[in-house]
């Protein structure tokens, strides 16, 4: 197991299932605090979780109503593996658009060389599957997902859509056709993943996920560990959060949320 330098905090390269041993605690530049979860998909319902979903996916095991929503996407877009580079442009072209969706949240767009250079590196990687989502009517692409193949665990690291496609239910085709392509992994005890609790903005995507395709909490424990006198600082100020929140510090208002959800608390 080794340690990631994420910038100002810590994370274990390790899977949400894998345990995690903490072992010659290693601290590197200036991370000021480490994380990681353990107990993974326990049978508490904890402040903390990972939105997964392990079974099949059956449409018509959701009512009418649902149904048609997932099928009016279906009916405007298709879901193919992104493995033409000639695509990169329109890939950018997407993840752009899909920026206008994040109303009021800052929200810096990367730089196109930089951005380029990932999709390519993505369809090239044997590991990745980059998915796209084209309009039925003309082929364009209207979306698209990565997802790496980390054994049972198969998490969704991007997924981005246009927004002027969202009225003809883009979101819903591409990810019908994410769980549809990973049928077989579902059945043999494999797990898509789209992250944790979101700390840093407000998201219905989760709920998006839970509702229409069957996704679900698997809850764990969120531990911290602080270095130096940042845990004597976390301590002071935590009684006082809900005023610093009003600040706007991000950052700040992130650890926060965290270090109350890995003692139990909602916020």
């Amino acid at each position: 197991m080794k340690w990631l330098n994420h910038g100002m905090y810590m994370i274990p390269d390790t899977y949400p299932h894998e345990e995690v041993r903490i072992q010659n605690f290693p601290w590197m530049g200036r991370c000021l605090f480490a994380k990681w979860t353990e107990n993974f998909d326990c049978a508490e319902e904890t402040q903390f979780w990972y939105i997964i979903k392990d079974d099949i996916f059956d449409i018509n095991s959701v009512n009418a109503k649902k149904r048609y929503e997932i099928k009016k996407g279906i009916k405007h877009f298709y879901v193919n593996e992104i493995n033409d580079l000639s695509l990169v442009d329109d890939v950018y072209s997407v993840h752009l658009e899909s920026l206008s969706g994040y109303g009021k949240q800052r929200v810096t767009a990367p730089k196109k060389d930089e951005f380029d250079k990932w999709t390519r590196y993505s369809i090239q990687r044997r590991d990745c599957v980059l998915f796209g989502v084209f309009d039925r009517d003309d082929d364009r692409l209207c979306g698209y997902s990565a997802c790496f193949l980390r054994g049972k665990y198969i998490p969704i690291s991007s997924l981005k859509t246009r927004v002027s496609c969202e009225a003809r239910n883009v979101n819903f085709a591409l990810l019908y056709g994410i769980i549809e392509h990973f049928a077989e992994e579902l059945s043999n005890g494999c797990y898509l993943c789209d992250g944790t609790r979101n700390v840093l903005h407000e998201t219905n995507f989760q709920d998006f996920l839970m509702k229409y395709f069957g996704f679900r909490r698997a809850y764990c424990e969120l531990k911290l560990r602080y270095r130096g006198c940042m845990k004597l600082f976390i301590y002071i100020i935590f009684p006082f959060r809900k005023a610093l929140g009003k600040l706007g510090i991000r950052e700040l208002d992130a650890l926060l949320r965290q270090h109350a959800y890995s003692k139990g608390l909602s916020e």
